[in-house]
């Protein structure tokens, strides 16, 4: 991938990577590989991951690309990992407008469409959840 992005003369890669939630903290943080990646973190007003370690594709694209000095920008948010998590997905989307200039996200609307479909989630799992005790006793 960065090869390929090297060739076509892309300046700035952009990942993401879900984490677990940590005593309830909210937001994103991010990490750049460079000093340029990370000016643009820090002139986007994001929150600059200091200190960590990225694992798997992110993590690789962040090492690569220090090796070859392409700017490489991981986005951190957090998931508590139990399922869709549409509310997070709409955090991922406002960071990645503030990074990339020209991008725009309605997170009003996002966020509205992450309520309903957080709630119907809900309720079908309640649902399935009594039917399958009324199965099993």
């Amino acid at each position: 991938m960065l090869s390929w992005a090297k060739k076509q003369k892309i300046e700035l890669i952009v990942s993401s990577m879900a984490v677990k939630s940590l005593d309830g903290l909210e937001g994103i943080v991010a990490v750049g590989n460079t000093d340029s990646a990370r000016t643009k973190l820090k002139e986007s007003g994001l929150k600059v991951l200091e200190y960590g370690t990225i694992p798997g594709i992110p993590g690789m694209l962040l090492n690569e690309g220090s090796m070859t000095n392409q700017d490489v920008i991981v986005i951190l948010f957090h998931s508590d990992g139990t399922g869709p998590d549409f509310r997070s997905s709409a955090e991922l989307c406002l960071g990645m407008s503030q990074l990339i200039p020209g991008t725009s996200c309605d997170i009003p609307l996002l966020q509205k469409e992450a309520a309903k479909a957080e709630q119907s989630i809900k309720e079908t799992d309640e649902e399935s959840r009594q039917l399958k005790d009324s199965i099993y006793r």
